[in-house]
């Protein structure tokens, strides 16, 4: 039996656990699917979402893998004293038992590990994006020109594994070319996987609060950066000035409560004061915050448009998400998110991140031509064929000779 460990070496939650959990049952079903003997284990850094992991997990309980909390433990080679070599210091996955020690194979999912991970490790890593290299400003304190040098060299520190690692694994071209000119992988260590779309299938309840009988746009978002909320905010307002009757938007995510309860973050606080410096604005944003998954389907299949306004990243799924409730989308345009609408076979209204015009004209167009939008998204038996269980016989064909030590297709 071939044993493949899948681990979250950061407490991610949401979206990211989720892409992990997916990973694992797509690697457990290809290779029953294709007869090999292989064995998931999973690890992730217990960060007290229990109540929400429950249903995420569920994937995992099904095909009998075990969700393994872990540390990331640094140590000294004393620690390692079959290895030998230089002193470290090391990264370890403690869950308590063998740290992974026995598995033929270690998939880090995202490379948060802040030192060399141990030799005794196997591995590879699965990356989703570079954005340090497009979004520098990320990493930077408002106060602190020492605590922002600090913040760049971990950036740095996360693309010491790439050197030592196996296989990396990407799921867009941009990423894979950046790996290759950013993080200096070369291209013989890198697959590309083909994305899965895991629709959350739940009952969309009609009389949540904030979906009321008004027209809205549902602007899903966190409070990094690279989100771009000073200039879609620009868009906004242009979109409000030119027509009164522009339709209100409703902001939901991650840390999005703290423009509405207030935050001693620099950024946040300056995010909430342009809205609230704004006449047009104040009347047209609606905070909503962190939404559960129920509350969010509701929104989002009363939603006229969803709005995607960030700089870069490596896409998202939200706007797969929309078109499951026949919700289309207006998004910013960058690589990422071309490849997406391709994959999945997604029109997306695209417009310039980087131009506040550009965004408000092409908010304005989609609003009045959404029945047409509408209209062209594929049905959910269309995007079903990129479930987890449809997708994992090509993700599995794809991973396999990098895991396994087999001649590369």
């Amino acid at each position: 039996m071939f044993e493949i460990a899948v681990v979250v070496p950061a407490g991610y939650g949401g979206g990211s656990i989720r892409g992990a959990v997916n990973t694992a049952a797509q690697i457990h079903d290809g290779a029953a699917a294709r007869g090999d003997d292989v064995r998931v284990r999973f690890g992730y850094v217990d960060v007290g979402q229990a109540s929400s992991q429950q249903i995420t997990f569920r994937q995992l309980g099904e095909r009998r893998i075990i969700a393994e909390p872990i540390r990331v433990d640094t140590v000294k080679s004393s620690y390692l004293d079959r290895i030998g070599g230089d002193e470290g210091p090391y990264a370890v996955f403690n869950n308590g038992t063998d740290n992974f020690d026995t598995s033929d194979f270690v998939l880090m999912v995202s490379d948060r590990v802040l030192v060399r991970l141990a030799p005794t490790y196997r591995y590879g890593i699965l990356t989703y994006d570079f954005i340090q290299r497009y979004v520098p400003t990320i990493f930077n304190h408002p106060h602190s020109e020492e605590q922002s040098l600090a913040n760049w060299f971990d950036a740095s520190r996360f693309l010491r594994n790439y050197s030592f690692a196996e296989a990396v694994f990407t799921t867009t071209q941009q990423t894979r070319r950046d790996a290759i000119g950013y993080a200096g992988v070369h291209p013989a260590k890198l697959c590309l996987l083909p994305s899965e779309f895991d629709p959350i299938e739940l009952p969309v309840a009609g009389d949540v609060d904030q979906a009321m009988d008004e027209p809205f746009i549902l602007w899903t978002t966190n409070m990094t950066g690279h989100k771009n909320h000073l200039r879609a905010l620009d868009a906004l307002e242009q979109a409000v000035s030119a027509d009164p009757e522009f339709p209100r938007v409703y902001v939901t995510g991650g840390l999005t409560d703290h423009l509405r309860d207030g935050s001693r973050d620099p950024y946040i606080e300056r995010v909430a004061n342009r809205i609230k410096s704004s006449d047009g604005l104040s009347r047209l944003v609606k905070i909503v915050g962190h939404a559960p998954d129920e509350e969010y389907a509701a929104l989002l299949s009363h939603a006229l448009l969803l709005f995607h306004p960030a700089l870069f990243d490596n896409g998202t799924f939200a706007v797969l998400e929309a078109a499951w409730h026949g919700v289309p989308s207006v998004s910013a345009d960058y690589p990422a998110m071309r490849e997406i609408s391709q994959r999945f076979g997604v029109p997306l209204a695209f417009f310039d991140p980087t131009d506040p015009k550009s965004m408000a004209t092409a908010l304005r167009a989609a609003v009045a031509d959404r029945p047409r939008l509408a209209a062209a998204l594929p049905g959910r038996d269309h995007l079903r064929r990129f479930s987890p269980r449809e997708n994992a016989p090509e993700f599995w064909a794809a991973m396999r000779p990098f895991v396994m030590g087999l001649p590369k297709p």
